[in-house]
């Protein structure tokens, strides 16, 4: 008993290490979707423009992620301006080739929102269901 006590701790140590360790404020968008209150994702052009980018918007020029080696970055605001106001000034940057709030994603079951029948996925299913979809065939192949 001892020895789980102390495995289940150490886990909890780790788990709390790996996290980024603050506390994320949730924003809602006028659409109803929830986002992380001070946080943008953008994709540049160029990855050399993030530095210059950075102090232009009032964005943390160290990325809190990446994604993979391509030039899109998930950037925290510096200043407590809304989310709105940034990526509206982003998008008119030329720099800029895309960029939305950090929506925080939710499945379309379970997660909060409702979809009627017909427009959710899990509506007959079977195998046979999702093999005959287009999508599944096209992945497969």
């Amino acid at each position: 008993m001892r020895r789980l006590l102390t495995f289940l701790a150490l886990l909890l140590l780790v788990v709390c290490l790996l996290s980024d360790g603050r506390k994320r404020n949730v924003a809602r968008a006028d659409g109803g979707e929830d986002f992380v209150a001070d946080e943008v994702v953008v994709k540049l052009g160029r990855a050399s423009d993030l530095p210059a980018l950075a102090s232009q918007y009032h964005l943390d020029p160290n990325p809190l992620d990446q994604f993979g080696t391509r030039p899109i970055f998930r950037l925290r605001i510096t200043d407590n301006a809304s989310v709105e106001n940034r990526v509206d000034q982003l998008a008119h940057d030329s720099r800029v080739l895309f960029v939305e709030p950090n929506f925080i994603a939710k499945p379309p079951v379970g997660g909060g929102n409702t979809w009627s029948v017909g427009n959710t996925w899990s509506v007959g299913g079977d195998f046979g269901s999702f093999v005959s979809q287009w999508a599944p065939k096209d992945r497969l192949t």
